[in-house]
């Protein structure tokens, strides 16, 4: 009793002065958030089965390994997730573009440095910035280091363009054949785009 007194005690101290923990924690770390959302059958079937991002593989290879990486996929939110001084990076599509948008704002809120991309926030660029501190339009992989490079710099830029990287494979699939199984039953590319330009699809377009 008397050590886990001592531990809660010791938690409050630090958290009531972050200029102590930002002392001791200058470890560089990225936090990779998939926000759930898009209803109730999607919440559902979330909880029968978590598919792991490919988004998260992407850039988990391509950050350098002096990084911490937190993950959270589609997960509850509970207030201690929110820390400062983190570089957090939020994928978005239309389903959960009011979850991802709230995860941005608190991460924002606690001091951390959001990145936003996926679908969604490609075509509404402006709404997202609203949120966030960056957006990536487009493929992340290509722009990617560089964002880490002004990231550490103090020089971020509100937008990023990216493109497919031409040695995709050099990578990421490297990286990602030295993931456990459970990651890899999930991530199968076999082609980027389609041919079809069907009306009803954003794919063509994106």
């Amino acid at each position: 009793l008397n050590l886990l007194t001592f531990i809660f005690v010791i938690h409050l101290f630090l958290e009531n002065y972050p200029e102590i923990t930002a002392k001791y924690n200058n470890q560089k770390e990225l936090v990779l958030v998939n926000p759930g959302g898009g209803g109730i059958l999607t919440g559902l079937a979330t909880m029968v089965d978590r598919v792991y991002p490919a988004v998260f593989v992407v850039l988990k290879a391509l950050t350098p390994p002096d990084y911490k990486i937190t993950e959270f996929n589609r997960v509850r939110w509970h207030p201690h997730y929110y820390q400062r001084g983190k570089l957090v990076a939020i994928t978005c599509y239309t389903s959960n573009s009011a979850e991802a948008y709230k995860l941005a704002k608190e991460f924002k809120r606690h001091g951390s440095t959001v990145i936003m991309g996926g679908p969604h926030v490609t075509y509404m660029t402006d709404e997202a910035l609203q949120f966030c501190d960056s957006v990536v339009v487009g493929e992340a992989e290509g722009i990617w280091p560089q964002i880490l490079k002004d990231y550490e710099n103090n020089g971020l830029k509100p937008t990023y363009t990216g493109a497919s990287m031409e040695e995709y494979h050099k990578v990421v699939h490297q990286y990602l054949l030295k993931s456990s199984p459970a990651i890899i039953k999930s991530f199968l590319e076999t082609t980027r785009g389609c041919k079809f330009k069907c009306h009803f699809c954003v794919v063509p377009s994106l």
